[in-house]
């Protein structure tokens, strides 16, 4: 029971009080990361329908620069004429380097701000929108500077897989981090001493309540999945408290922390037989790729399809591994292709089905799910 006395004394200790009526709430905000690209963006423009011209932006920009000092330069000619768009696919002649949840331009300069919620770094993404901004050798000079900004709830860095160890943290020709639970937290508290619309102001609180109520899920979640720092709990002992909190005397707190306890220990699974693959040199595709987020959904039967983890062979096969899950749950696996017309099975058997959720709660079974996954 050590893992959940962990967790009641957590929740006691730091325990989140959400207002009678949230918007965000009611509306299933929380966790779409898009939704919450598009309120801040909204709210950076000065044409944005909050009818408070620059007051966001310049706050915004101010709050950068505090924080970054070495950024004043361009951030302080980003204030006027100003293009804010969610969601841009950024492109150069013919050449692509993906999308961008928001990106801040006029004429010269830019700023980019990739918000990570809920989903893992994608292969080389940060370090495209930097050769976007003018590091890429290969693309020659590109007349554009700008700031990179990489949005998390906890201000973490980006990982090596989207960097490529090419792109330094926290440097002016690198990209920087900020956080929902500090900065920003700090940013809109800042506005709210302004003289905004009574509307708007109403939003802004109840969009600071997300924040905090986002932050505190996310603290449980570490918890749960982290005996100390960087150690990561076994399988059986998210099961045990599992079977636990069926206890009579967690019966007021287990429809709250069951959910929780549930997900982390599929995460945990889909976590480290990811990064297992890496160790094994294996490429882990971005489609169809697990992400919290999806494992919710499912578990609370909102969602259909399938996720998993798709990764490249080490032959020159045109087929890919992969894993997934399947008729909500069942694991299988085997070879196969995906095009823009779909999953195509390749001549290889598929994998044999497993129960997940059997599966997940052994080191045992995970070990030789592994072990015969590499020999398919």
């Amino acid at each position: 029971m050590e893992l959940l006395d962990k967790i009641l004394k957590f929740q006691k200790e730091n325990e989140w009080v959400n207002r009678p009526f949230n918007f965000f709430n009611i509306i299933g905000v929380e966790s779409h990361e898009n939704r919450h690209s598009a309120f801040i963006a909204n709210l950076l423009k000065p044409e944005g329908t909050h009818s408070c011209k620059n007051l966001f932006l310049l706050a915004f920009m101010k709050m950068i620069k505090n924080k970054y000092e070495e950024t004043s330069d361009i951030l302080e000619k980003l204030t006027d004429n100003v293009e804010v768009v969610p969601e841009k696919n950024l492109k150069v002649d013919n050449k692509t380097y993906g999308r961008v949840d928001i990106r801040i331009k006029n004429k010269k300069y830019y700023l980019l701000i990739e918000n990570k919620i809920y989903a893992d770094d994608q292969k080389e993404q940060i370090l495209r929108y930097r050769n976007y901004l003018g590091k890429d050798e290969r693309e020659g000079t590109h007349n554009r500077k700008g700031i990179l900004l990489y949005l998390t709830l906890n201000g973490k860095k980006a990982s090596s897989y989207s960097t490529r160890e090419e792109v330094e943290y926290n440097k002016l020709n690198g990209y920087y981090t900020i956080s929902y639970r500090k900065d920003i937290k700090k940013w809109l508290e800042s506005c709210l001493e302004e003289d905004l619309p009574l509307r708007v102001k109403s939003i802004i609180e109840q969009y600071l309540d997300l924040i905090d109520f986002l932050n505190h899920e996310q603290m449980l979640k570490d918890l749960i999945l982290y005996e100390k720092e960087d150690e990561v709990r076994t399988p059986e002992k998210i099961a045990t408290a599992l079977k636990d909190i069926e206890r009579p005397e967690y019966k007021k707190r287990k429809e709250e922390i069951k959910p929780y306890l549930e997900n982390m220990l599929e995460y945990r699974f889909w976590k480290d037989i990811e990064e297992r693959l890496r160790a094994e040199k294996f490429e882990i595709l971005d489609r169809k790729k697990y992400n919290y987020h999806k494992i919710e959904q499912r578990r609370k039967g909102k969602k259909d399809g399938n996720y998993g983890l798709i990764f490249k062979t080490k032959t020159d096969s045109k087929y890919n591994r992969r894993i997934y899950i399947y008729n909500n749950k069942y694991i299988t696996g085997g070879w196969g292709n995906y095009d823009e017309s779909g999953w195509s099975w390749g001549k290889y058997p598929a994998f044999r089905s497993v129960k997940l959720d059997k599966l997940i709660r052994s080191s045992i079974e995970i070990d030789n799910f592994l072990r015969e996954l590499l020999k398919m």
